[in-house]
C-alpha cells in the first residue's frame, strides 16, 4: 500500500451498503405514501432516493474491486444469471419506479425477512455463504446435440429402419445379367412439443433489494429446480424411445456370471451392433458406488484409486450419475448422434406484485421459466436394461 493512502476495509463498504440500503427502503415507502396521498411523488422523495441509489452504486463498484469480499461467496461475483438479471436495465427500472410486470399467481409461502424465513440470508456479511440443501449432478443435457427453435414444436424425421443388403456384385457378361441387391431405409415423420416447465416463490420487496439474496434464491434454487425437472424430462424420454437390452447377447459371449460393469460392455456392443457408437451411460449413484466398491481376491479395489478418485468414465466411454434414472437400471446411447435438445427460451426471470393483496403487502412473486423440446431420431441409438440382482 503506497504511504499516504489510508486502506479502506471491505467490512466497512458493506456496513455503509446496509445503512443505505436501509434508507433507501424507507424513502420508497414515503414514496408509496406520496403517491397514495397526492398521486405523485415529492420532487424531495424523487431527489433524496436518487441520490441514495447514486452512492449504493459507486459503493457497489467498491466492492467489486476489492479482492476478497467479506461475507460474500466469490461465486456471486460472477456474471451468473442472478448477476445478469440484477444487472439489466428491466431490473433496475423495476426498482428504481417500484412498477412491476403484471401476472397471475397463488401463494404458498411468502420468503421475507422474519427470522423464521430469510433473517439470516439477508444480512450476507454475517454468514460467509449459504448452506444450501443437496444437489445432485445435471449432465444429461450435456450429452446430447444442442439446438434452437423459435417454434412451439419441432418435426423432424425418424430413422425407423435400416437393412443392409450391401455385397459384392459381379459383372454382368451376355446371357448372365446380374441384380445389384436392394437395401431398404425407411422414415417416419415425427413431431416434438416444446414443453414449459416453471416455478415461483413468493418474497417480501426488501428481499428484491437485497442483490446477494436475489441472486442467490434465483441462481441455486429456482433454477436449479429447473434443471433438476429438465434432467428427469430428458431421461424419462430417451429411457421410453430406448431399444431393450438384449440378454441374448450374453449367451453369444459365453458369459455365465454377469455383473453390472459387464452388463454395460453389452449393451454398448448391442448398440454398436446396430452401426451406434456409444457417446455416454446414464446409471443411478447406488449403481455406480457398487462398481466403484468392487475388488479383486486381495480385497483392493479394482479400477479406482480411493485416494485420488477415478474418472467417471467406463469402457472408455463416459458416465453420468443422475437420480432422473431408476436404481438397478442403466441407459447407454450414442447421445449426440441419436438425439438433439432444442431451447425455446432459456431460463428466464420475472417479477410481479400484481397478484391478490401482493401491492399492498410489499411482497412480489419471482418466477423462473424455461422452455425446450427432445428430438429423438434414432431409437436403436439407445440401449436400455436393468442390472441382474447381485451383480
Amino acid at each position: 500500500m503506497s504511504e499516504g493512502k489510508q486502506e479502506v476495509k471491505t467490512e466497512d463498504i458493506l456496513a455503509k451498503v446496509n445503512g443505505l440500503a436501509d434508507d433507501l427502503l424507507n424513502w420508497r415507502e414515503r414514496a408509496d405514501q406520496d403517491i397514495k396521498a397526492a398521486g405523485e411523488i415529492s420532487k424531495e422523495t424523487k431527489s433524496t432516493i436518487a441520490t441514495l441509489e447514486k452512492k449504493l452504486d459507486d459503493l457497489h463498484v467498491r466492492v467489486e474491486k476489492s479482492e476478497t469480499p467479506v461475507g460474500l461467496h466469490p461465486a456471486t461475483l460472477g456474471k451468473s444469471i442472478g448477476h445478469q438479471f440484477i444487472e439489466s436495465k428491466a431490473y433496475k427500472d423495476m426498482i428504481q419506479s417500484g412498477n412491476y410486470e403484471s401476472s397471475r399467481f397463488e401463494v404458498k409461502e411468502i420468503i421475507s425477512s422474519n427470522l423464521s424465513s430469510a433473517g439470516d440470508l439477508i444480512v450476507p456479511e454475517r454468514v460467509p455463504g449459504i448452506v444450501a440443501a443437496p444437489e445432485q449432478a445435471l449432465r444429461i443435457r450435456n450429452l446430447l446435440a444442442p439446438g434452437n427453435t423459435t417454434s412451439n414444436a419441432i418435426e423432424y424425421i425418424e430413422e425407423t429402419l435400416f437393412t443392409n443388403a450391401a455385397a459384392a456384385v459381379a459383372e454382368s457378361v451376355q446371357g448372365s445379367v446380374v441384380n445389384k441387391p436392394e437395401s431398404t431405409l425407411r422414415f417416419d415423420k415425427k413431431v416434438a412439443s416444446v414443453g414449459t416447465y416453471a416455478h415461483w416463490i413468493p418474497a417480501s420487496r426488501q428481499v428484491i433489494a437485497d442483490t446477494p439474496q436475489l441472486q442467490s434464491y434465483i441462481n441455486e434454487r429456482l433454477t436449479y429446480g429447473l434443471k433438476l425437472v429438465e434432467d428427469g424430462v430428458l431421461a424419462d424420454a430417451l429411457i421410453g424411445a430406448a431399444t431393450a437390452y438384449d440378454e441374448s447377447l450374453e449367451t453369444v459371449l459365453g458369459i455365465e456370471a454377469i455383473t453390472r460393469i459387464d452388463k454395460i460392455r453389452v449393451a454398448i456392443l448391442q448398440a454398436r451392433q446396430a452401426q451406434y457408437p456409444v457417446s455416454g451411460i446414464v446409471i443411478n449413484p447406488v449403481d455406480w458406488a457398487a462398481m466403484e466398491l468392487l475388488k479383486d481376491t486381495q480385497e483392493r479395489y479394482i479400477w479406482v484409486s480411493v485416494v485420488d478418485g477415478g474418472t467417471a468414465r467406463l469402457w472408455r466411454v463416459p458416465v453420468v450419475e443422475s437420480d432422473a434414472i431408476e436404481a438397478g437400471t442403466f441407459l447407454t446411447g450414442a447421445f449426440r448422434l441419436g438425439a438433439q435438445i432444442w431451447d425455446r427460451e432459456g431460463v428466464s426471470v420475472r417479477v410481479s406484485e400484481h397478484h391478490a393483496s401482493y401491492f399492498i403487502q410489499n411482497t412480489v412473486a419471482i418466477l423462473a421459466e424455461e422452455r425446450f423440446g427432445l428430438t429423438i431420431y434414432r431409437p436403436q441409438a439407445f440401449v436400455y436394461g436393468s442390472f441382474s440382482s447381485g451383480s
